[in-house]
């Protein structure tokens, strides 16, 4: 084997690493992007949800959206996104990022975002009576 059949069979790996990256990032952002208005309207009526302390109150919203299929599908799809988020870069983050921990963050960063969204409503009531 010469070099030039070595140098474009290496480019054709590469070319085709980074294509299927591409595709496994295009796809995350369709999971992530195009599920965020239906969890936001399955969350509709959560607000009528209500209990007497705040451990039932957030057990009670939990549920109300756990048992909402309306909330759960595109859920799942959404962190079915985060999965292969994780994939992608656990494949592919040798490029991208250093260690395992930095992974870590990325993940916990995302993670952090996507709960920063839940429209928990109890810290935001007005206490009547």
């Amino acid at each position: 084997m010469n070099s030039l059949e070595c140098d474009s069979t290496a480019f054709v790996h590469l070319t085709m690493v980074t294509v299927v990256e591409l595709l496994s990032l295009c796809l995350v952002s369709v999971l992530w992007g195009c599920t965020n208005p239906f969890l936001k309207r399955g969350t509709e009526g959560i607000e009528n949800v209500t209990n007497t302390n705040r451990v039932s109150q957030l057990l009670a919203e939990v549920k109300f959206l756990f048992l909402n299929i309306k909330y759960l599908v595109p859920f799942l799809l959404n962190q079915s996104g985060s999965l292969v988020y994780y994939y992608t870069l656990s494949t592919t983050g040798h490029r991208f990022i250093k260690n395992k921990s930095q992974l870590f963050l990325v993940i916990a960063c995302c993670s952090c975002c996507q709960l920063s969204h839940l429209p928990l409503h109890s810290a935001h009531r007005q206490v009547t009576g």
